[in-house]
């Protein structure tokens, strides 16, 4: 066997393992998988990518279904398109079938009600909801969202989200992590950073933040009100700190990011969110120096030559998937 048909093989067995987990992550028990589903995630970049091309193929499919009828009558004449269409429909329909088929019973009735919606790795969503309120997901998101008469209840999976409300009546309630937001016709900011902290900022109206505690109770145990302008940023496992000013920041619905003396690494963690090729920098000497400016961080290839220009590097993509910055070799 040849090392491309080993490569194939593998790639093969990703993409399978990555559509089963897509498919159980959108069922009725995914918090029960959780903890094995952020580990196999957790594994290398191409499990991430694997997963999120799985994801793009389902949104693919989605959006050919629910054409109008004149467009599926010119898909029935292109016999590429029909395939493609009857491909995709089949597969996740089998993937779905096989791993989320054997929902329980017991099943809480409120779980089968949510819709998921995700992004890919440097995808980013603008959703109207079903209330008026809408919805910006940042690069690889996830979200489920379920409306019932009297609430309004939505839970950020991953990722990062911004929060247009619409004043209805119902209350308007996010979960992340152990945190929750309650929103009174406001427009507002939730996200995971890099150390597992999350990040709630305000930018008009009026929220409410609470921690909840652990049970099946699930109350508050502590709110804090957020004033426009102001942010939390809540550590695993510790109590709401105070509130804290926004500052001058980039718009990241604009895909732009604000640096002032920050450390490279910080650019490059930004970068990496929007990108599948990762970039790294192997010399922590590298990493430390300090960065000034606004940056477009949606495309790493370009980042990467920038920065290379600023500060005398050199940018090796000999691996796939990895853009490694280094300094240049002595002359």
């Amino acid at each position: 066997m040849t090392g491309q048909e080993d490569s194939d093989g593998d790639a093969g067995q990703l993409r399978q393992e990555a559509a089963a987990w897509f498919a159980r992550m959108r069922g009725p028990e995914a918090e029960q998988h959780r903890g094995a589903f952020e580990a196999w995630l957790a594994r290398g970049a191409l499990h991430r990518a694997a997963y999120n091309r799985i994801a793009e193929t389902f949104s693919a499919g989605k959006v050919l279904k629910d054409e109008p009828q004149g467009t599926l009558g010119f898909l029935k004449k292109s016999s590429v398109r029909a395939g493609m269409l009857g491909g995709i429909l089949m597969f996740f329909v089998l993937v779905v079938w096989g791993v989320a088929g054997d929902r329980s019973p017991t099943t809480p009735a409120g779980s089968r009600g949510a819709t998921q919606y995700v992004s890919v790795i440097g995808q980013m969503r603008r959703i109207p909801l079903a209330d008026g309120s809408v919805v910006t997901l940042d690069s690889d998101s996830l979200l489920s969202v379920r409306f019932d008469r009297t609430s309004r209840y939505l839970r950020l999976e991953r990722g990062r989200a911004r929060f247009e409300v619409s004043h209805d009546g119902r209350p308007f309630a996010v979960i992340a992590g152990n945190d929750r937001v309650v929103a009174h016709g406001t427009v507002f900011d939730v996200g995971y950073r890099d150390d597992g902290s999350i990040e709630v900022a305000l930018l008009r109206g009026a929220i409410d933040v609470s921690r909840l505690e652990p049970g099946k109770g699930r109350s508050a145990r502590r709110q804090v009100t957020l004033e426009p302008g102001q942010r939390l940023v809540v550590a695993p496992h510790s109590d709401l700190p105070a509130p804290e000013a926004i500052g001058h920041e980039a718009d990241w619905t604009r895909q732009l990011a604000i640096f002032d003396r920050a450390p490279l690494s910080d650019v490059v963690a930004a970068a990496n969110r929007y990108s599948v090729d990762k970039i790294v920098i192997p010399d922590p000497a590298v990493a430390r120096l300090r960065v000034s400016g606004t940056f477009r961080i949606v495309d790493a290839r370009r980042l990467c030559t920038r920065l290379a220009e600023v500060f005398g590097l050199t940018v090796d993509e000999s691996t796939p998937g990895i853009i490694v910055l280094r300094r240049q070799p002595p002359k």
